[in-house]
């Protein structure tokens, strides 16, 4: 987006025999700015869990200065067994600012719906000082960009893209139409169509009624740290899942001894499924 320069042909045309200058034809320019938005099946509010799941709505921003590269369609699952990362948002931009300013714009008009994402932390980063002064670096999100309570999305009743108008130009090409979004007031495209998790307490990442740890996620069971009889400390792992590449410990949300472990190493569990049996707190 910077350079005019298509990487993937680059490669192949270079793989084919042909010199980086024959590729290039002359001297690389760096134009203007470029942002990515790294969109991924994760919930930002849960720790940044891999949510795997199906995909039920998606409309992609559109426009002049914007580039979306998604691998998936609306319809698509999202499998546990690969990565979380699901595509990317670009903007372009003669500076920074502008170029940030057409990725909140793009990131707005976004609607994924069916599994939690990036995309509505992302556009809040977008709005931090510290992210327009550059004054972050690559440890800003674990110490000081936590995502605030009162900004997760909630699921909206529908899904619909903001309203449009209709452009049309002239162009070298002939007659281009364009969609042009109205956006709506009081809310954005991505953080209103991303549903997400229900919210959990405690330390355990998942649980039933009576407090037994369940996975919060269609996943693998990795390791299995307790047996039958063992006594707990409350935040004590009892369990490791795997999903999409990224490991997760199931920690038991009070001091309770272990009745019963009903995984495995190697088991693919479901979202729900119970992993251990804990005994019932004492009354009283």
């Amino acid at each position: 987006m910077v350079t005019g320069v298509d990487l993937v042909v680059a490669q192949l045309r270079i793989a084919d025999g042909e010199t980086l200058d024959e590729v290039l034809g002359g001297a690389v320019v760096v134009r203007g700015h470029a942002v990515q938005a790294r969109i991924a099946a994760e919930d930002p509010w849960e720790g940044f869990r891999p949510a795997p799941g199906r995909i039920t709505a998606l409309t992609l921003p559109s426009g002049p200065w914007v580039r979306c590269d998604l691998g998936v369609e609306a319809g698509d699952a999202v499998p546990g067994a690969y990565d979380s990362l699901l595509g990317k948002v670009h903007a372009w931009g003669p500076d920074r600012a502008t170029a940030c300013a057409r990725l909140a714009a793009a990131l707005d008009d976004l609607v994924l719906t069916g599994v939690p994402t990036t995309a509505p932390y992302l556009r809040a980063v977008l709005d931090r000082p510290d992210h327009a002064a550059m004054a972050h670096d690559t440890g800003s999100v674990e110490r000081d960009w936590a995502p605030e309570a009162t900004a997760r999305p909630t699921p909206a009743p529908t899904a619909e893209p903001a309203t449009a108008r209709a452009v049309h130009l002239a162009t070298d090409r002939g007659a281009l139409a364009l969609r042009v979004p109205r956006h709506r007031a009081g809310a954005t495209g991505a953080a209103a169509a991303v549903a997400p998790r229900p919210e959990r307490s405690g330390p355990v990442a998942g649980s039933t009624p009576a407090g037994d740890p369940v996975a919060p996620m269609d996943a693998t069971v990795v390791e299995v740290v307790v047996a039958p009889g063992d006594d707990v400390d409350a935040g004590a792992v009892l369990v490791v899942l795997e999903a999409m590449k990224m490991e997760l410990p199931v920690r038991a949300s009070r001091a309770t001894r272990v009745d019963a472990v009903h995984v495995a190493p190697g088991d693919r569990v479901t979202a729900g499924s119970a992993l251990v049996g804990m005994s019932a707190p004492e009354s009283g």
